[in-house]
């Protein structure tokens, strides 16, 4: 929001697509994909497709912030402090990637 009143509207709208938009999107499909079990195989098929490619564009915004970091502390522009919503955000990253690779290889066995 910060970066909204500032004026910031380009890299306002970079992350809040890459941060917000994709991985809500992508947990969207999972469960899409997880409470649907009359699909043919090919529907499932290209589902997960979306959800790995929704997962590789979510990603984009870790190196964005990773970016700002990095270039606000060589200006000596700001100070990191890692608090625990680091360690739940790497977990929810983790799970479902997880929980993506495991539908793949289940849909995989079906055929």
């Amino acid at each position: 929001m910060r970066l909204f009143q500032e004026g910031e509207y380009a890299l306002f709208g970079i992350i809040l697509v890459f941060s917000v938009v994709f991985p809500m999107l992508k947990i969207g499909l999972l469960f899409v994909v997880c409470q649907t079990t009359r699909w043919t195989q090919t529907r499932m098929r290209t589902l997960l497709h979306w959800v790995s490619v929704t997962g590789r564009w979510s990603m984009l915004d870790v190196f964005i912030v990773a970016l700002l970091v990095v270039i606000g502390k060589v200006r000596g522009l700001s100070e990191v402090h890692v608090h625990y919503g680091l360690y739940v955000f790497a977990a929810a990253v983790i799970l479902i990637h997880i929980t993506a690779f495991r539908l793949e290889t289940m849909v995989q066995q079906r055929h």
